[in-house]
Order: structure tokens, then C-alpha cells, then sequence
């Protein structure tokens, strides 16, 4: 179970919904229309599919693609990144693709940062339009030379979405989770 040390925020899922869909806008705000939506699993799930139905909804048409990462086990950050799924969903990126990597949460920078040098890396070459969108952003704990182009709230506190339980104590579980016991 979780730790009762760290101070945490914990989100409900219509909160997520609506950060989901008001990052969606921002991003079509901002005139930025990707060519391929790319959804890291599980986290991003949810602001994924609100993302790619606010585009379908606007007529930006996107292909949407969803890889596996792994960077955490409860609340300890692994050394490093794994990535699911590169091969073969991703085959037929080019040059010129307008990618947006959607995500829950940019906290260390290196889940994302992996991603794309394992995308460019894929493919030999550097795809030059790559942004990043994440409801929620942590700068100070940002290991990376890249940040996102889009995101809605920073903070320095632990985030349990909606999905989570790992990193819940059981009062934590009963108060805010109380349909899975």
C-alpha cells in the first residue's frame, strides 16, 4: 500500500474529465493540429480518449496510437523507462508528422523523454514537430531539457488519479476509493 508521508492531491475522475477536455481546447486554441495522437498508457488513458473525441468533434482528423510506459512502482521512481508497443504501430511515422504525446502527469520529464527519443530512434531520423500535453506538470522535478507545450496545473504534490490504489494507505482507500472495498 501507499505511503502516509508524502503529501498527495487526489483527483477525482469527473475532475480529470474536465481538466481533459479543457486541455483539449487549449491545444486546439493554440492552432496546433497533429497529424498522430500518442496516448501513454495507463496513465493518459482517460485525457487520450477525451482529447482525440474533442478533435474528432472538431474535424481534426488524427490517427491515435497508445504506447506503455513504465516508470514507477507505487511511488518510487524506477531507473529507467520502458516503452510497449513501439513496434509496429508506429511504423509509418514521417518527417513531417504533427505527433502531440498526451500523458497524465510531466513530472521527471524522463517517461516522455524517452518516448520521443525512442520514437526518433525508431525511425532514424528526428521528428521535428513532437509537442506534449498533460493536465498536470511538476517543473521542479523536471530532469529533462524539455517541458510541456500544453498542460493546466503545476504542482509539488504526490497526484493519485482515479484509477489509483498502489499508492493510497487503507484510510486513504475507505475515504476516497470506498467502492472497492
Amino acid at each position: 500500500m501507499g505511503s502516509n508521508n508524502i503529501e498527495k492531491l487526489i483527483i477525482t475522475a469527473q475532475e480529470l474529465i474536465d481538466d481533459s477536455f479543457k486541455l483539449g481546447i487549449k491545444v486546439i486554441e493554440s492552432g496546433y493540429e497533429p497529424t498522430t495522437i500518442v496516448t501513454l498508457w495507463r496513465g493518459g488513458a482517460t485525457v487520450g480518449i477525451v482529447i482525440d473525441e474533442l478533435m474528432s468533434y472538431k474535424k481534426i482528423i488524427t490517427n491515435h496510437k497508445v504506447l506503455k510506459t513504465s516508470s514507477y512502482k507505487n511511488t518510487e521512481q524506477l531507473s529507467s523507462v520502458k516503452i510497449f508497443g513501439l513496434e509496429g504501430t508506429l511504423d509509418r511515422l514521417g518527417k513531417k508528422e504533427k505527433i502531440l504525446i498526451i500523458d497524465d502527469i510531466f513530472d521527471s520529464g524522463n517517461t516522455i523523454d524517452a518516448v520521443i527519443n525512442a520514437l526518433n530512434e525508431k525511425h532514424n531520423y528526428v521528428i521535428k514537430d513532437i509537442r506534449i500535453a498533460v493536465p498536470w506538470f511538476k517543473p521542479e522535478n523536471n530532469k529533462t531539457l524539455i517541458s510541456p507545450d500544453y498542460y493546466l496545473h503545476e504542482t509539488n504534490k504526490w497526484i493519485v488519479f482515479p484509477h489509483e490504489l498502489e499508492s493510497l494507505s487503507e484510510d486513504e482507500i475507505i475515504k476516497y476509493r470506498s467502492s472497492v472495498i
